[in-house]
């Protein structure tokens, strides 16, 4: 299931809308909508997340969602 398709977060951008999707778990899922334009994820994992997002695992996760611009 597409969760936040291209023109919807394209529609949203334009209107200076944010796009928040939930929930992913998959690694492929965070990039693909991260690449999309989505602005944020609720998830179950969020080392699954800072890994997927990040290229590795953090043990700060603050700092890290900062540096991602969260």
């Amino acid at each position: 299931m597409d969760l936040a398709k291209p023109w919807m977060v394209k529609m949203n951008q334009q209107k200076g809308l944010l796009t928040h999707i939930y929930t992913l778990d998959d690694p492929e899922d965070f990039i693909r909508y991260k690449q999309r334009g989505v602005t944020g994820f609720f998830t179950n994992r969020p080392n699954i997340a800072i890994k997927a997002l990040k290229g590795r695992e953090s043990k700060d996760v603050d700092a890290t969602l900062t540096q991602l611009g969260y």
